[in-house]
C-alpha cells in the first residue's frame, strides 16, 4: 500500500529505540507529533516503502496525508 499518501499511525513520534508499551503509559495530546509512513506519490521514489518514516502534527492537513481503514473479518 506504499506509494499512494502517506499512512498516518496513532504511535506517537520517537526516536528509535523506544518501546511501544511506553505510548500506551502516557496520556495522549493531539498536538503530540505522530507517525506517517509509506511515502506517497511525487515523492523520491526511494523514500516510497513501508519502512519509511516521518512525522507531523495531526491538526494539519495535507493532501499527500491518508489513512487506511480497518475492519475486522466477520465469524
Amino acid at each position: 500500500m506504499h506509494g499512494n499518501v502517506w499512512e498516518w499511525c496513532q504511535s506517537l513520534y520517537k526516536p528509535y529505540p523506544h518501546h511501544h508499551e511506553e505510548d500506551r503509559r502516557e496520556e495522549l495530546n493531539i498536538i503530540d507529533s505522530r507517525v506517517l509512513r509509506g511515502g506517497a506519490y511525487g515523492y523520491d521514489p526511494s523514500i516510497c516503502r513501508s519502512a519509511s518514516r516521518g512525522r507531523h502534527d495531526p491538526a494539519m492537513q495535507n493532501r499527500n496525508w491518508g489513512f487506511r481503514v480497518v475492519c475486522a473479518p466477520r465469524s
